[in-house]
């Protein structure tokens, strides 16, 4: 009994000397950053997520469920661009063909790891949770709270956890805890992380691909020799190596696959694996390097080329136009841009890119230390030739913002879809951190205690964005204008499933609604022509938000890209319109509905979900 006694006693002392001193130290320490960071997303999102509305989002989720039901990559959203550039590759605009166009409407328009790393999660939701609740309380998607939601968070936690581990193997745990620090509490990645973007999905790819390449670097460089007679034997050229270089260019293709603009990147890349490889035939390891990325992104070109006759489908025009470009049917030679006038916008964008992109993630204050920085040589070799590379690659995104072009949405345009400088947030914190302390240990502080109070500023500095965040006035359920989740799911409820209908704002039918529906065209005529020729059935409805009718009234709804549907949206029908039924969903409401008959009449009267909110 006593031999058993003392045997649980050494157990527990065991345990407890563990816990105190051993790995169950280090095990409560991460037990307690994946409590903290679980509380952070729940904080964060029951304070600013008020579902998807974002158009990419809405996009991208909409692609998703369709792969997810096995329909391939096809889309709900038909652009009149799109069908154009079908009828350029195939021929179809005719009535015995058109019906594919629209049931099985190829997108042209996306990228495709995104959509299919989603639909990868959507295959394991059930039905419901792509319809809304019963709860008038509740106006977001169940799929958009539980998958895409959480999917985007964790990727942001692992961007975090990921620039831990790089800060240590660099710097040390000092500069890793804050830099860790810094990104779990920076507002702009949350912000990313709630919008539904693949922002901070493709951070992570972005980040794995620089750090496989440093590993590399890292298997090559010798160490530091410990006195200066002392000369280091050459590295060997391992496997391991290899095998890192290799990944990269694999990661580099899905950074691709994600965003387009992400390809000139592939350039400052290339240069950084020359340098790694330097003295041992950089340039082919180089060339090796971008082969492997060409093969990883060149079965999606082919696709695309075998779909649309062109590389990128018809994204390769957006840096001609925007929106307005998307919604033209008939394109002739001489309706995109000039040269001379592409070459003016790609300087304005880069402008904006250049001042307006560092203005966005001017709330993290450790930018202008990593900025600072570059005049300052560290003592790693590798650090500083990574350092070197992620100088170069913001230079490069700027340059790839403005050749791509970036539209800001109307609804919090500072998060931004095409915005490439965020991506380079954490490796930008890590240089920073690692600067900020290398000044503080330059100054002779008296009291160790003043120390850290500069430390404590540095950071709450780089914290004030989120903890203002969390303070009053707390948002709204929902983001109104332009878009309501409800309402859209009541209004496609009118229609059945194999309807297609119109609208100006197509992303939200075909996403909430799960209808159908074609992106509003350039004119009425070109409207008549989709009606008749291209939809197998004719359209059945047409809905007007505020995504067009809250804009300025002479610049865009008289002179601008509506001015053809303004009369319309006032209440005056062209004759024989095939739309004759219209109800506006609320006295002076925003929304418009038109219809080829009055759907809504047996509910008329009991039906409280038209009314628009205020």
């Amino acid at each position: 009994m006593k031999k058993t006694t003392m045997a649980n006693e050494t157990s527990i002392q065991s345990a407890v000397f563990s816990l105190d001193l051993g790995r169950g130290k280090h095990v409560v320490r991460w037990l307690l950053v994946v409590l903290l960071g679980i509380m952070l997303s729940l904080m964060y999102s029951a304070r600013t997520f008020r579902g998807l509305n974002k158009i990419e989002a809405q996009d991208m989720a909409q692609l998703a469920r369709q792969i997810a039901r096995g329909q391939g990559y096809t889309t709900h959203v038909i652009r009149p661009l799109s069908v154009w550039q079908l009828e350029e590759k195939r021929k179809c605009l005719d009535a015995k063909t058109s019906e594919p166009v629209v049931d099985k409407h190829p997108d042209l328009w996306n990228p495709p790891l995104y959509p299919w790393a989603l639909s990868g999660l959507f295959r394991l939701t059930p039905q419901k949770a792509f319809e809304m609740s019963p709860s008038q309380l509740e106006m977001v998607m169940p799929a958009e709270r539980w998958v895409i939601l959480p999917f985007n968070q964790i990727c942001l936690l692992l961007c975090a956890l990921l620039a831990y581990f790089w800060a240590r193997q660099l710097f040390d745990k000092q500069v890793a805890v804050t830099v860790a620090l810094l990104l779990l509490f920076s507002d702009m990645l949350w912000s990313y992380s709630v919008s539904g973007l693949p922002t901070n999905f493709l951070m992570l790819l972005w980040m794995l691909a620089l750090f496989c390449l440093f590993q590399a670097d890292r298997v090559l460089t010798p160490p530091a020799p410990a006195e200066a007679t002392e000369q280091p034997a050459a590295p060997v050229r391992t496997g391991r190596a290899i095998a890192l270089t290799l990944a990269g260019g694999v990661l580099l293709g899905l950074c691709f696959l994600t965003r387009y603009s992400m390809a000139l990147l592939a350039i400052p890349l290339a240069v950084y694996v020359w340098r790694i490889w330097s003295g041992r035939k950089g340039a082919l390891w180089a060339g090796l390097y971008l082969a492997v990325f060409l093969a990883v992104i060149g079965p999606w070109l082919i696709h695309n080329i075998t779909v649309s006759g062109n590389l990128l489908g018809i994204a390769q025009y957006q840096w001609r136009g925007g929106e307005s470009l998307q919604r033209t049917l008939k394109v002739k030679a001489d309706s995109f841009l000039p040269w001379t006038s592409m070459a003016s916008a790609a300087l304005r964008s880069g402008r904006e890119a250049l001042f307006g992109g560092f203005r966005t993630m001017g709330s993290d204050f450790f930018v202008f230390f990593f900025g600072v920085g570059l005049l300052y040589s560290f003592r790693s070799r590798e650090g500083n030739r990574l350092r070197a590379a992620v100088a170069a690659g913001v230079a490069f995104a700027i340059l790839a913002m403005a050749v791509f072009g970036t539209v800001p949405e109307r609804i919090e345009p500072h998060i931004n879809g095409s915005n490439l400088l965020v991506l380079f947030l954490p490796l930008m914190a890590i240089f920073g951190v690692a600067f900020f302390y290398l000044l503080l240990d330059r100054i002779p502080f008296r009291m160790q205690l003043m120390r850290g109070i500069v430390i404590g500023l540095f950071v709450m500095m780089n914290l004030l964005p989120l903890v203002l965040t969390f303070l009053p006035p707390k948002k709204g359920l929902v983001q109104y204008p332009p878009h309501n989740a409800r309402l859209t799911q009541s209004i496609a409820n009118l229609f059945s499933a194999d309807e297609v209908g119109v609208s100006d704002h197509p992303w939200s039918m075909a996403w909430t609604g799960d209808r159908h529906t074609v992106l509003l065209p350039m004119t009425v005529e070109d409207y008549i022509f989709i009606n008749d020729r291209v939809t197998p059935r004719n359209t059945k409805f047409m809905l007007f938000t505020p995504h067009m009718t809250d804009r300025p009234f002479e610049s865009d709804m008289m002179l601008g890209d509506y001015q053809y549907w303004t009369p319309i949206t006032l209440g005056t029908l062209p004759k024989l319109f095939p739309l004759p039924a219209h109800l506006r969903l609320n006295k002076n409401s925003p929304q418009l509905l038109l219809a080829d008959r009055e759907r809504w009449l047996p509910a008329q009267g009991t039906n409280t979900t038209t009314t628009a909110p205020r």
